[in-house]
């Protein structure tokens, strides 16, 4: 299963080296046993006849058999990812609770017993396509439960904890609207000011409408060699990786010229910790486009990313983005549970926002340590 999912990653990125396992990664197990014991590892493998569950835990792994066809399991992500962006009604609810019997209540007694706070999932195929945060229990979404992360494999290269104070920050944001490649994207008016709210927390070097350019963009990537790069600017997952871009002022950067630019610093002592994309979206349902978004961080050369299934209104990114980094500021603060903290404020206001639209799709890839 790794090898095919290695094999799917490099046919999206016609790139033989992005999913190659080189000198500086460390196998998940290891991570769980060292730096996060609190952490389970969820790979699900969808077969013709079962799904089969390898969990593994601090105490190592488990195997649980689940008697659902994979057309079934996908049929049913298919309806939860439709409900999930129709923004009103509980429609979602049915599809929700369903895929959280098959996906994680056969080892919910294993993770208590094991006090877990934190569950990361390897999704392949259709599973990429949906927010695992928003499965719900009944009475609580798996958010609710779990800081969650997804990995697109069993390694991370060279993984340890953000030293928030001391990472060097590049923040880019478009807020005009505009068109490319034949897609229309709206204004982003918060931009302006969640590229503030970030810098008033850390500083760094600031990109912002005119200024953000592509050419601009990727010197600032190359002379500044920030550990975290954060972008407010739209970016787009489509099924091939050519089709996937960032889009700045003048046009666009390719995640194909990213990894050109900040791929060699992988292996340095100043890698690309940190990739967030705050306003991102995928290409809707189609497993390839997610593809593409699971396997930014490693085709950016980052360490982990940050990036969403789907746009969110401005005002609610805002709000995910500022409290991402708000809690990350804190001492001995995951990745993961900074996200979880940012989407638990945006699900708590309650009323409309409690549906998983506004909360749900922002995925932490790789590394949430």
């Amino acid at each position: 299963m790794e090898q095919y999912q290695a094999a799917e990653l490099r046919d999206y990125f016609r790139d033989a080296c992005v999913a190659d396992i080189e000198a500086r990664t460390v196998d998940l197990d290891r991570v769980l046993r060292e730096s996060s014991p609190r952490t389970a590892v969820v790979y699900p493998i969808s077969l013709a006849d079962r799904l089969e569950l390898l969990v593994s835990l601090p105490g190592g792994l488990e195997r649980f058999s689940v008697p659902v066809s994979a057309p079934a399991l996908d049929a049913e992500v298919a309806r939860l990812r439709s409900a999930l962006v129709q923004r009103v009604g509980r429609g979602y609810e049915p599809s929700a609770e369903q895929l959280y019997r098959w996906l994680v209540a056969p080892y919910r007694a294993r993770l208590a017993d094991a006090g877990i706070e934190t569950l990361v999932f390897v999704p392949g195929g259709a599973l990429r396509t949906i927010p695992l945060g928003a499965l719900y229990d009944g009475e609580h979404f798996l958010l609710e439960q779990y800081a969650v992360a997804v990995t697109p494999g069993l390694s991370l290269v060279d993984p340890h904890a953000l030293k928030t104070r001391s990472e060097r920050f590049l923040l880019a944001g478009l807020s005009q609207g505009g068109e490319f490649a034949g897609k229309k994207f709206d204004s982003l008016p918060k931009v302006g000011e969640e590229i503030g709210a970030i810098h008033r927390l850390y500083g760094g070097d600031v990109l912002l409408d005119a200024g953000f350019d592509a050419s601009d963009f990727r010197r600032a990537v190359v002379e500044e060699q920030p550990t975290i790069v954060h972008v407010a600017s739209h970016a787009y997952f489509g099924g091939e990786s050519d089709e996937s871009f960032l889009l700045t002022h003048d046009g666009a950067v390719t995640f194909d010229e990213l990894g050109a630019v900040v791929g060699p610093r992988r292996y340095t002592e100043a890698p690309l910790e940190l990739l967030v994309l705050s306003a991102c979206r995928t290409a809707a349902g189609d497993e390839r486009a997610a593809l593409g978004l699971a396997g930014v961080a490693i085709r950016s050369g980052a360490r982990s990313a940050v990036g969403s299934l789907w746009s969110i209104p401005d005002e609610d990114a805002y709000q995910v983005m500022t409290g991402f980094y708000e809690a990350l500021s804190q001492p001995r603060m995951s990745k993961a549970k900074a996200l979880q903290h940012a989407q638990l404020a945006i699900l708590n206001q309650g009323g409309s926002h409690r549906h998983p639209f506004y909360w749900s799709p922002y995925l932490l890839i790789s590394n949430w340590l």
